[in-house]
């Protein structure tokens, strides 16, 4: 097996990492696990499957990312919002509402600086998404990669 060196974790994107043990889309769900597992939080990695019923064309499912059992909650990583994450987020709202409602959704920054929303920020909100369920992976990151050694910039 391979162990891997900090300066080329940082290069993976999706892949199997030695530390995880499973495929992983992304480097932030890497450090999400990474982060999960240090702080002893039972979770499911992509463990269920939301479908738009009604919808024929474009995005008809939507797979959060993490389930973590013991709170029922959904966990859901957005690097950034794009089109397609922006219609997934606000079929959720449209289409299952409860679960939307109860679940937490990392962004890159809550705040651009201040008390000013950053722009994912402010469009998740609009979409019907609570302030307190957005939570900021760049400021989590910044605290994680302190004491977690394989976390990934």
């Amino acid at each position: 097996m391979h162990v891997y060196k900090r300066s080329e974790a940082v290069k993976l994107k999706g892949g199997t990492r030695p530390d995880i043990g499973f495929y992983v889309r992304s480097s932030w769900e890497a450090n999400i696990v990474r982060w999960f597992r240090f702080s002893g939080i039972e979770f499911w990695y992509e463990p269920h499957e939301f479908e738009f019923v009604g919808i024929k064309r474009g995005n008809r499912f939507y797979k959060p990312d993490f389930y973590l059992p013991a709170q029922d909650k959904y966990v859901e990583l957005k690097g950034w919002l794009d089109k397609d994450s922006k219609t997934k987020m606000k079929r959720m709202q449209q289409y299952h509402p409860e679960t939307a409602k109860n679940m937490v959704i990392y962004i890159s920054r809550v705040f651009a600086s201040g008390l000013k929303l950053s722009n994912d920020a402010s469009a998740l909100i609009v979409m019907g998404y609570r302030l307190n369920q957005l939570c900021d992976y760049t400021n989590l990151s910044a605290k994680a990669r302190m004491i977690i050694r394989e976390w990934e910039q």
